[in-house]
């Protein structure tokens, strides 16, 4: 796997320069309104700011080693640790700074991932997603659904014009989920996290307002009789 992370680094660096370019336009408006959250509502889910009541279906995802398995992140193994990470994101909230919404599973009200964002630069209309999701719902074509809410309404409502992805190596099912909602590889940090005894590349993946609005119409085309031609 690390053999292809290089492969796909040398590509793209040598094909970025070649690319490099700048697009003229006004200046962004960008809306922070990570201290106050929209509802969102999907076919199956609801995606909704965290609350404390939130902790045990929280630390069911974040005790799960499988579901840390390509991630950078330490195994929450007390309960303690969960309400202190809740705690955390709720004083992001309050200060407007980036934080993710809960996942929601209509069907059981219960809470089974996070997706939203950590990190953002303002005045650049740029934001970094993350997400996470309990085993038991992998396979379901759940991310996909919440992500493309989120991203949705970065681009709709907020005003972002570009959105950052990572996937760790070995993390193939993420992979594809980006590569599903239009996310393109756009170069590799070698060696960015140390981890379990090991040294993490990081591959980055980005998604521009237009290219997402432009695949949603291409996939709005694709639709006969009311059914996704795949």
């Amino acid at each position: 796997m690390k053999i292809r992370f290089y492969l796909i680094s040398v590509v793209l660096f040598s094909n970025t320069m070649l690319k490099t370019n700048f697009r003229k336009a006004p200046a962004p408006t960008v809306k922070n309104l990570f201290g106050n959250l929209s509802v969102l509502e999907t076919e199956r889910l609801v995606l909704r700011p965290m609350h404390e009541s939130d902790v045990e279906d929280l630390f069911e995802v974040y005790s799960d080693a499988e579901v840390l398995r390509f991630m950078p992140l330490r195994l929450r193994e007390k309960i303690e640790d969960i309400e202190a990470k809740v705690a955390w994101f709720l004083k992001r909230y309050e200060d407007g700074k980036p934080a993710p919404w809960v996942i929601v599973l209509k069907e059981t009200n219960k809470v089974i991932g996070l997706c939203g964002f950590f990190h953002w630069v303002e005045r650049f209309a740029y934001a970094e997603i993350m997400s996470l999701l309990a085993r038991d719902y992998w396979g379901q074509g759940i991310m996909t659904e919440a992500k493309q809410a989120v991203i949705t309404y970065a681009f709709n409502e907020m005003g972002i014009n570009r959105i950052q992805s990572s996937v760790y190596p070995g993390n193939i099912a993420s992979l594809r989920v980006n590569e599903k909602l239009g996310f393109k590889i756009v170069g590799i940090v070698p060696e960015y996290a140390y981890y379990k005894s090991a040294y993490w590349d990081r591959m980055i993946l980005s998604l521009l307002k237009n290219d997402f609005l432009r695949l949603e119409k291409e996939n709005a085309k694709s639709c006969v009789d009311g059914k996704v031609i795949e």
